[in-house]
C-alpha cells in the first residue's frame, strides 16, 4: 500500500510541476533569455559605430564609396535579422550570431582601409 501511495505522490509533484515548466518556453526559446535589457541597446550602438567608421574612412579617402556601400549593405542585412529576432524577443544566442556578423564587416573594414592605404 506504501508503494501505491507514494507513486501517486510522486506522479502528483511532476503532474504539478509540468505546467509551470510548459510556461517558460515561447517559440522553442526560453523566455528568461528574451529581450535582455543589456543586449538590446548594443547591437544599435554598434552598428551606428560602424557606420559612422565607414563614413569616416569614405571622407579620409581609405576606402572607396563603392566598397563603402558594400559594407553599409552588409549592415542593412544584419539589421533586417535583427528586426526578425527580435519579434519573438532576442535571445542570447542571437545576439552572439548578430555580434559575429558585426565583427566581420568591422574586420572587413579594417582589411580594406589597410589594403587601399598600401596603394
Amino acid at each position: 500500500m506504501k508503494k501505491i501511495l507514494l507513486s501517486l505522490a510522486a506522479v502528483a509533484t511532476v503532474g504539478s510541476a509540468l505546467p509551470a515548466a510548459a510556461q517558460t518556453w515561447d517559440h522553442n526559446r526560453p523566455t528568461y533569455e528574451h529581450n535582455v535589457p543589456n543586449l538590446n541597446g548594443a547591437l544599435n550602438q554598434r552598428e551606428a559605430e560602424l557606420r559612422a567608421r565607414i563614413d569616416r574612412a569614405v571622407a579620409r579617402h581609405q576606402i572607396s564609396r563603392q566598397q563603402a556601400r558594400r559594407l553599409r549593405m552588409e549592415l542593412r542585412r544584419i539589421e533586417v535579422v535583427e528586426q526578425q529576432y527580435r519579434r519573438h524577443g532576442l535571445t542570447r544566442a542571437e545576439y552572439n550570431l548578430l555580434n559575429a556578423r558585426l565583427d566581420r564587416v568591422q574586420a572587413q573594414l579594417q582589411v580594406t582601409r589597410h589594403h587601399d592605404q598600401r596603394r
